[in-house]
């Protein structure tokens, strides 16, 4: 057969890219360009109490690419005499939407605030993402001139709008007089306690266990601090808080709905249905139903999980068998905050048109007059 002509060889080509990239059943909504690696710290900075001067205090910080591609952290650095972090194994890739969490440790090497930074370098910015750093050296007990505290931060990560997450708080009374703690005050939204009875009154050694509850109401990092004040002294004890609020799992469609006009009796009709997660937390779609004459879906085989701005797309078919009129709907169950997503349908049918003579004329009736005709010709 010889070879194929240029242009025949390039249209091959060119069809069966297409055919792959049709074949792709998911999409990230955005290109990496369009939407790159960010990365954020909660809280965006860490301050220590009085922490005596020969022992060490951790406080927790979550890391999280909160934009659309992966980015890695190739570097950390930690200025501030004292400062210094635990569970980072750099480098260290996140995925968009990952939260990794780890500790910044203070050990005072003399009485006196010291100050200082954490460092993030990243490769989806070309300026590191820093973490301002305080705390106090002293030689007095913890943050409430002998009361000890266990933990005395909390990071409460990722939390959804509407939820809640409660971790617990141990104060101890370390020394030898006794306590009162008359009042308890937040900084910061969404924050609350409960098992607290105030006051409270700690003898030596006693020990009182309460519960700190974050439940966040919009999207977005959220830090504040409790105070509890000691009756009769200006100290306070201090708790640094910080969380994140993210939008729970939601399905968008696009489109909203399905029309399908003047499709002809027999024949079918197709369109691209995309569904979308545009919320913060993980979407499993379990069961994907058609409702309808005549139309059907292709290209989902649930159960289909899309993590926050993935999407996924399949297949409409509308094929009449009679003229009319159609409505149906495509119901989406997922465990999202729309757990019964629904895709309104319709179509419309025409009939097949037919050929007609005009004026209408038998084979028989040609068969008589053409010879007449014949005869006249000269």
């Amino acid at each position: 057969m010889g070879h194929l002509p240029a242009r025949l060889n390039a249209l091959l080509v060119m069809l069966a890219l297409a055919t792959l990239v049709g074949c792709q059943g998911f999409s990230s909504g955005k290109s990496d360009t369009q939407n790159p690696g960010v990365l954020s710290a909660s809280p965006s900075g860490v301050t220590f109490g009085n922490v005596q001067v020969g022992t060490t205090q951790t406080q927790s910080v979550a890391l999280a690419n909160t934009g659309g591609s992966s980015l890695t952290v190739t570097q950390v650095t930690a200025t501030g005499a004292g400062f210094s972090t635990t569970g980072l194994v750099l480098p260290m890739t996140l995925t968009a939407g990952q939260g990794v969490s780890f500790s910044v440790v203070f050990g005072p090497q003399s009485a006196g605030t010291v100050t200082g930074n954490l460092a993030f370098a990243n490769d989806a910015s070309s300026t590191p993402l820093n973490i301002a750093l305080a705390g106090t050296g002293g030689s007095g007990g913890g943050g409430g001139g002998g009361i000890t505290e266990s933990p005395s931060s909390f990071n409460f990560g990722a939390v959804q709008d509407g939820t809640s997450q409660s971790q617990n708080e141990t104060i101890t009374n370390a020394s030898t007089q006794t306590f009162t703690i008359s009042q308890a005050t937040f900084s910061g939204t969404g924050y609350s306690y409960t098992g607290l009875t105030l006051p409270l009154t700690l003898t030596p050694n006693q020990s009182a266990t309460f519960a700190v509850v974050f439940k966040p109401t919009t999207a977005g990092t959220d830090n504040g601090t409790l105070s509890l004040t000691i009756s009769g002294s200006a100290t306070t004890i201090d708790f640094s808080l910080s969380g994140i609020g993210v939008p729970p799992a939601t399905l968008s469609p696009t489109p909203a709905s399905q029309t399908f006009t003047s499709v002809p009796v027999g024949q079918s009709q197709a369109q691209t249905e995309t569904v979308q997660n545009t919320g913060g937390e993980n979407a499993t779609i379990s069961q994907v139903t058609v409702a309808g004459t005549g139309f059907s879906i292709s290209g989902i085989t649930p159960p289909v999980t899309l993590t926050p701005g993935q999407s996924t797309s399949f297949s409409v078919t509308f094929a009449p068998k009679s003229a009319g009129n159609a409505s149906g709907s495509v119901t989406i169950a997922s465990d999202a905050s729309n757990p019964s997503l629904s895709i309104a349908l319709s179509g419309t049918t025409v009939t097949a048109g037919t050929l007609t003579g005009n004026p209408p004329a038998s084979v028989s009736e040609m068969c008589r007059t053409e010879p007449a005709r014949a005869r006249r010709r000269p």
